[in-house]
C-alpha cells in the first residue's frame, strides 16, 4: 500500500501545485460560473516564438523517423510524447507514453514522465496512477512518493 512520506506533509504552503491547487478551488468556490483555462508550467502568456515552433516540429519529424526504424523503442516513443506534451498537444502524447509503457513496462522512466506529464496538466487522478506506479517499480527512490504526494495534495487529499 502506497502511504505518504510525513516528511511531505511539512512542505510550506508555497510549494507549486498544492498552491496552485488551493488558488484554483478558491477562485472556483467565489466564482462557480467563470471559466477557468488551465495551464502547464513555464511562461505561457506569450506564444512560442516562430523558431521554437519550427523547432519542435522538426524533432517531431526526427523523433518519428527514428520510431519507423525502430518501433520497438520505448525511449523513442517517450521523447516523442514529451516533444507533443512540450507543444501542448496532450491528447497526441498520451498514446506515445502508453506504447512506451507498453515496451518496456518495467521502466520507471515511463511512468515518471507520464505522471509529471498528467501532473503539469492538472489530470491529477491519472498522475497518481502513474507515480503510484513508479513507487513499485522503484521503492527506494523518494521521487516517485514525492510526486505522488503532490498529486495527492493538489486534490486536497492530505490523509
Amino acid at each position: 500500500m502506497t502511504r505518504i512520506n510525513e516528511g511531505y506533509r511539512k512542505l510550506q504552503a508555497g510549494y507549486l501545485f498544492p498552491e496552485i491547487g488551493r488558488r484554483v478551488r478558491a477562485f472556483q468556490e467565489q466564482n462557480p460560473s467563470a471559466p477557468i483555462i488551465r495551464l502547464g508550467i513555464g511562461d505561457v502568456t506569450l506564444p512560442l516564438v516562430p523558431a521554437v515552433v519550427e523547432a519542435l516540429r522538426e524533432a517531431v519529424d526526427e523523433i518519428s523517423k527514428v520510431i519507423a526504424l525502430q518501433p520497438n523503442s520505448d525511449e523513442a516513443h517517450r521523447l516523442l510524447a514529451q516533444l507533443y506534451t512540450d507543444s501542448g498537444n496532450l491528447e497526441q502524447a498520451i498514446p506515445e507514453f502508453q506504447a512506451a509503457i507498453e515496451l518496456r513496462p518495467g521502466s520507471w522512466e515511463n511512468y515518471h514522465a507520464f505522471g509529471l506529464t498528467y501532473l503539469n496538466k492538472t489530470r491529477y487522478q491519472e498522475a497518481i496512477a502513474a507515480f503510484t506506479r513508479e513507487t513499485e517499480l522503484r521503492p527506494d527512490s523518494a521521487a516517485p512518493f514525492q510526486a505522488l504526494g503532490t498529486s495527492y495534495h493538489a486534490l486536497g487529499d492530505v490523509d
